[in-house]
C-alpha cells in the first residue's frame, strides 16, 4: 500500500510528474524579493499584479466577468474613436515598484506616448469588475491607488448588486469623487467623456 509522499521527500527526491521545487528556489525570487525587472519578465498567461516586491495572484475571470469588460470595450472605442480601449491582461505602471492590470484601460490618444507594447505608464481611464474573492480589492485599494496615480476617471462595475460607479478625479487632488451611480433600468454618466451616457442594465446581461 503506497503512502502519500511527504513536501521534503518531493522537493528532494522528485519522480516523474512532481514539481521542481529545488529549481524553483534557485530560479525564482522569494515573496517580497521581486523586482520591477523580475517582474516584467514574467511570460505566464495568468493575472498577476506587482505590489513593492509582492506578486499578487489575481482569479481568473469567469464568464458574466469577460462580458462585462466585453461590453465596456466596444462601448469606450464607439464613443471615443480616436481613443485606444484595452483589457486585461496589459500591465499599467501606476508608481514606483507597483503595477497593476485594470479590467479595461483607456487613453483618448492612440498616440499617446504613454502607451507602448509592453507595457502603459498612465491611462485616462480605467475600469474593474469586482471579484466575490476580494471586493475591497477594487472598492478601496486600487480606487486609492488610482487617484494617486493621477488618472482622471475609474468606473466599477459591481456583479454582486448589478451596479456601476463612476469616478472623477478632480484637478489637483488626490482622491475620487463620486460623479455617477446606477442600478438596472437606470442611467449613468462619465464625465471624462461628456457624451457618454448609458443604460446600466445591458452591462450586465450577458446570457
Amino acid at each position: 500500500m503506497s503512502t502519500a509522499r511527504s513536501l521534503e521527500e518531493i522537493k528532494n527526491n522528485p519522480q516523474p510528474g512532481d514539481p521542481l521545487y529545488a529549481l524553483a528556489e534557485v530560479m525564482i525570487p522569494g515573496q517580497g524579493y521581486w523586482s520591477e525587472e523580475d517582474y516584467l519578465k514574467l511570460g505566464v498567461n495568468r493575472l498577476i499584479e506587482y505590489d513593492h516586491g509582492m506578486l499578487e495572484f489575481l482569479p481568473m475571470p469567469t464568464d458574466l466577468h469577460q462580458g462585462i469588460v466585453t461590453f465596456f470595450w466596444q462601448m469606450l472605442i464607439m464613443a471615443a474613436p480616436g481613443g485606444v480601449a484595452r483589457v486585461a491582461p496589459l500591465k499599467l505602471f501606476v508608481e514606483e515598484a507597483q503595477y497593476r492590470e485594470p479590467d479595461v484601460l483607456f487613453l483618448f490618444d492612440k498616440h499617446d506616448p504613454r502607451r507602448s507594447n509592453e507595457r502603459w505608464t498612465g491611462a485616462d481611464l480605467v475600469i474593474e469588475v469586482v471579484s466575490d474573492d476580494d471586493p475591497d480589492r477594487d472598492w478601496v485599494k486600487k480606487k486609492t491607488e488610482y487617484a494617486a496615480a493621477g488618472i482622471p476617471e475609474y468606473w466599477i462595475a459591481d456583479p454582486r448588486d448589478s451596479s456601476v460607479t463612476i469616478f472623477s478625479l478632480p484637478e489637483g487632488e488626490k482622491e475620487y469623487k463620486q460623479v455617477s451611480r446606477g442600478l438596472p433600468g437606470e442611467q449613468v454618466r462619465s464625465v471624462a467623456i461628456p457624451d457618454l451616457v448609458f443604460d446600466v442594465t445591458p452591462v450586465f446581461d450577458h446570457e
